[in-house]
C-alpha cells in the first residue's frame, strides 16, 4: 500500500511539473501554444479511450472488485474495556460511517454492468471533451478558429452535461446494488441478547446494512457544459460577423 501511495504522488508531483512546463513554454513560444494543445489533447483522447476500455473489460470480468458502497450509518462503537489515552479533545454527537471501501468478490452482474456504464460514459465525457479541444486547437494552428463550427461546440456541451451526470447516476446505482450484493441477508441471529432488545439490529453487532437507492447530481458537468454553450453562441456569432465582413469585400 506504501508502495501505491508513492507512485500516485509521485505521478501527480509529474503531472504538475508537466503542466508547468507547457505552461511556460506556451508562455515564451505564444505561436507554440496551438501546437502543444493539440498534442495534449489527441493524447488525452488516446489516453481516455484506452483506460477507459480497460475499466469496462475490468468491471465485468475481474474476480474481484474495489468498491465504495454506501450503508446504512453506523455509530462508532467501543468493546467494553478499551478507552483512548488521553481522551480526544472533541466529542462525537451524532453520526458514523456511511460508506465503506472493500475489496470484494461475488459483485453481481447487475451491479458489474452498470459500473461498466459509468466507465463508458465517463470516458465518452472526457473523450468527447478532448476531441473538441484537438478540433479547436487545429483550427486555431490553420488561422481560422472559427473553422470549429458552433455545433460541434453545442455537441460537446451535450456530452459533457448529459454523460457526466448520467455517469454519476449510473456510479450511484452500482454501488446500490454492489452494497446489497455485499450485506443484504433475510435475517439474522445472536447469542446472549437481552429480551428487551428488541430494536437491536445487525449494525448493533457491527454487521452493515444497505441502503435503497440515493441520487446524487454533481454540479461539475452542468456548469462545465454551460460553458460550452455559451462558448458556442460566442463561435457562431464570431463566424456570422466573418460571414458578413467577407460579404463587405
Amino acid at each position: 500500500m506504501a508502495v501505491i501511495n508513492v507512485a500516485f504522488w509521485l505521478a501527480i508531483v509529474a503531472s504538475i511539473a508537466l503542466v508547468t512546463v507547457i505552461l511556460l513554454v506556451a508562455r515564451a513560444y505564444t505561436s507554440l501554444l496551438p501546437l502543444i494543445t493539440s498534442f495534449v489533447a489527441g493524447a488525452t483522447a488516446i489516453l481516455g479511450s484506452v483506460v477507459t476500455v480497460v475499466g469496462i473489460v475490468t468491471r465485468l470480468t475481474a474476480d474481484r472488485l474495489t468498491v465504495t458502497v454506501p450503508i446504512d450509518p453506523m455509530g462508532i462503537r467501543l468493546t467494553p474495556g478499551f478507552a483512548i489515552e488521553p481522551p480526544a479533545t472533541a466529542t462525537i454527537v451524532a453520526g458514523g460511517f456511511n460508506q465503506v471501501i472493500v475489496e470484494a468478490e461475488g459483485i453481481g452482474l447487475s451491479a458489474r454492468w452498470a459500473y461498466a456504464a459509468s466507465a463508458l460514459l465517463s470516458g465518452v465525457t472526457l473523450v468527447g471533451v478532448a476531441v473538441v479541444v484537438w478540433r479547436l486547437a487545429r483550427a486555431t494552428r490553420s488561422g481560422d478558429p472559427f473553422r470549429l463550427s458552433s455545433k460541434a461546440l453545442t455537441w460537446a456541451a451535450l456530452i459533457v452535461a448529459g454523460g457526466g451526470i448520467l455517469a454519476s447516476v449510473a456510479a450511484d446505482l452500482a454501488n446500490m446494488l454492489a452494497s446489497r450484493d455485499l450485506f443484504q441477508s433475510t435475517g439474522w441471529m445472536a447469542r446472549d441478547v437481552p429480551s428487551l432488545a428488541d430494536d437491536l439490529t445487525p449494525a448493533d453487532f457491527g454487521w452493515p446494512e444497505p441502503v435503497g437507492f440515493a441520487l446524487s447530481i454533481p454540479f461539475w458537468p452542468l456548469a462545465a457544459g454551460l460553458v460550452l454553450a455559451l462558448l458556442a453562441g460566442v463561435f457562431r456569432y464570431g463566424a456570422q460577423l466573418r460571414r458578413e465582413t467577407e460579404g463587405l469585400i
